[in-house]
């Protein structure tokens, strides 16, 4: 059985809570706004945009920019390497992860209050992006995969 217990808000909280939907209602609208502006005008003509600004006038869109871009060839071979590099780093963490995490889930492991505290030390602090170009940088493997699986 459930019962539906109403509160009662003061005017206090209705008047935060009204501040609080048209804040989150103007977030929502300067992000909205922008990409059906994007949106609408990837369908028009180019010319058109530029002369006439945005219209919803259906006649004037086109789908020529999106078979320009997807006639490109390296915008699939973007996607590609999309798509291998997440894969390949998701195995990898995956695989990484299970490693560590089966030995620390064992109570009798000697020195698993250490590793647990070095695992969680490297979590919040990371070695920063300069060194790790510089270890990189001097290790040769700039531009190449194994640089960006690190």
């Amino acid at each position: 059985m459930e019962t539906h217990v109403k509160v009662k808000l003061g005017v206090s909280d209705k008047i935060i809570l009204t501040v609080g939907y048209l804040l989150l209602g103007i977030f929502c609208l300067a992000i909205f706004i922008p990409l059906v502006y994007v949106v609408i005008a990837s369908f028009m003509d180019p010319n058109v945009l530029n002369n006439q600004g945005i219209s919803f006038n259906f006649a004037d869109w086109t789908l020529d920019a999106y078979r320009r871009v997807l006639g490109n060839e390296m915008i699939w071979r973007g996607f590609a390497n999309s798509l291998f590099y997440s894969l390949a780093f998701t195995v990898i963490s995956v695989f990484l992860t299970l490693l560590a995490a089966y030995p620390m889930s064992k109570k009798e492991l000697v020195g698993r209050k250490f590793f647990n505290t070095i695992f969680i030390i490297t979590m919040f602090f990371n070695g920063g992006l300069i060194p790790t170009f510089i270890l990189i940088n001097q290790l040769h493997m700039v531009n190449t995969i194994c640089a960006i699986l690190i």
